[in-house]
């Protein structure tokens, strides 16, 4: 009841697309050539919010509900079949009741990726289409869902998963029933809808992001130490350039812990305006000269290899300013530490003998 998990999906909080899916595997077949891959049946209106698969088109045209026999494939599984948009090509698929199934389609579209595998592995079809190909009536395998934002994750999959699972009345019961005979509970299992985040469905993928984030952190620890071992020097050579200054202070009678203080405003007033103008460089540097993106087309080779752009893009978030901006300042102010201290140490007579 495909309709009715839509239902109430739709009324979940933090949902921003949702789109249900058929998926067939199978053996696309030309005359030249053959290649195992997924067809997915899907709504083109409702996949849309969740990837844009229409920008990734290069020939042709997005399959719509109404095409009984058209088919979009991956420009890497065109070449491998040798055919072209309007040429025909047969998946060979096994039904739910087992029957191998032939099914002859004609190619509408092709879309390119950064990965030859995903476009030789892959390829749509509209849901009822696919229907057809599984010998399906009104099922579907299942439903993809988007996040207004990827924070939300695990409380989103929360809810999910309670909108689905909403227990009555029946449902207690046959728990209590489970507990004496668990045989029946694995049978019922069978047709449970199981709710997984990308993060479980792929946990490579998810601990390579993990890695990267903290690969991230070890080079900003790098970068401010550098920062820090620059500022300690710039404030040491000031310092000591302005030991008659710091010694006449004393003499007129200003406290070591005040000497310490002027220092520590200084650090921050440099902090905060060096945190400013390198903002504000940043927003120029990376949205009026690179418009957003880096291109590394020089190693596109290796980066297809690994499924990515060659083209990366670079978004300036609110979290990356914030972090950046007070990080500088706190980097300065600890820097400012150890300089500050050997400033309010020195005795006015000693700084006098500067002149």
């Amino acid at each position: 009841n495909p309709e009715l998990i839509i239902s109430k999906l739709q009324k979940t909080p933090g949902i921003s697309g949702i789109s249900p899916r058929v998926i067939c595997q199978g053996l696309i077949s030309s005359p030249d050539s053959s290649n195992f891959a997924n067809v997915y049946g899907i709504d083109p209106a409702l996949e849309s919010s969740i990837v844009n698969l229409r920008k990734r088109l290069i020939k042709g045209e997005m399959v719509t509900n109404n095409d009984t026999n058209k088919i979009v494939i991956g420009s890497a599984l065109a070449d491998k079949l040798k055919v072209g948009i309007g040429d025909k090509i047969v998946v060979m698929n096994r039904d739910t009741s087992g029957d191998l199934n032939g099914t002859a389609l004609k190619v509408k579209g092709l879309f390119k990726t950064t990965s030859k595998e995903y476009e030789k592995t892959i390829a749509y079809v509209s849901v009822g289409t696919a229907r057809k190909m599984a010998g399906l009536s009104n099922a579907i395998h299942e439903i993809a869902i988007k996040i207004d934002n990827p924070a939300n994750l695990d409380k989103v999959n929360a809810e999910i998963k309670h909108a689905i699972r909403d227990k009555k009345f029946k449902d207690i019961v046959q728990e209590y029933i489970y507990c004496f005979f668990p045989f029946l509970e694995i049978l019922s299992k069978k047709n449970e809808i199981i709710v997984q985040t990308w993060k479980e469905l792929a946990p490579i993928q998810a601990q390579q992001l993990e890695i990267s984030r903290n690969y991230n952190y070890f080079i900003f620890i790098i970068v401010y130490l550098a920062l820090a071992f620059g500022i300690i020097n710039a404030f040491m050579m000031e310092i000591f350039e302005r030991i008659k200054e710091l010694g006449i202070m004393m003499s007129l009678g200003t406290k070591p812990f005040n000497i310490f203080l002027t220092i520590i405003y200084e650090s921050i007033i440099l902090g905060v305006l060096g945190s400013l103008i390198g903002t504000l460089l940043s927003f120029i540097f990376i949205n009026g000269l690179l418009h957003g993106r880096l291109n590394i087309s020089a190693f596109a080779g290796g980066m297809h290899f690994l499924g990515l752009d060659s083209i990366l893009p670079l978004i300036i978030t609110k979290d990356t300013v914030v972090k950046s901006f007070f990080g500088t300042i706190i980097a300065v102010i600890c820097a400012a530490i150890y300089p500050a201290i050997r400033a309010a140490s020195f005795k006015p007579v000693e700084a006098l003998r500067h002149f």
